[in-house]
């Protein structure tokens, strides 16, 4: 094994388990922001077009 048994197992497992916990939240926070930015861009853009093409 890479550490030859000074770490074991489930505390690399642990670890591996953390970084990517925090990865997905983080990420996923940031891809709500973005979604939410891009479809409130896209509303105001169709209600402004639709204003000015609907009487």
């Amino acid at each position: 094994a890479v550490t030859d048994g000074r770490v074991p197992l489930w505390m690399g497992a642990a670890v591996a388990y953390g970084i990517v916990l925090i990865y997905v939240l983080v990420s996923g926070v940031s891809a709500v922001g973005w979604t939410n930015t891009l479809q409130g861009v896209f509303m105001i853009v169709i209600a402004w077009s639709l204003g000015i093409y609907l009487p």
